[in-house]
């Protein structure tokens, strides 16, 4: 009989597991595909490729506590560096905004593929137009 009140009891368990998932899903942004990391896999300068080798660099981003809202949080892992902030994703525009305290706002168009595995950012800096290609890793 104890056997028989565990085996009802699991999916019960089971079933208040699973509702963080189901939060996740109610966020605007989580059907955008942005909810992932993301590798620097290629990058052009003014249409030239650059064929040196790419620093290992990942990008995070993560949801924030209101899902009602364009906003989101990153981190960018780089060789020399560790940055985290706040992002704000304007799906109509195509651009992503990358706050961070103690610096600048920066403004990338972007563009995700159908099968939301590969970002382009496209961004001007010191008169240079970069496009960097982003691969899915997570």
């Amino acid at each position: 009989m104890k056997w028989l009140r565990k085996l009802l009891l699991v999916p019960l368990l089971m079933a208040f597991q699973c509702d963080d998932e189901i939060n996740a899903e109610e966020d605007l942004l989580f059907e955008s595909g942005i909810y992932a990391g993301w590798q620097l896999t290629s990058q052009s300068i003014d249409g030239i490729s650059d064929l040196t080798p790419l620093p290992e660099t990942l990008l995070e981003f993560y949801p924030d506590n209101n899902t009602q809202d364009n906003r989101g949080e990153y981190n960018l892992e780089e060789l020399s560096a560790n940055i985290v902030g706040v992002f704000i994703m304007d799906q109509t525009e195509q651009t992503i905004t990358f706050k961070r305290e103690g610096s600048s706002d920066v403004i990338y168009d972007y563009t995700i593929n159908s099968d939301k595995d590969f970002i382009t950012f496209s961004f001007t800096e010191s008169d240079a137009q970069f496009e960097q290609g982003w691969t899915k890793r997570f």
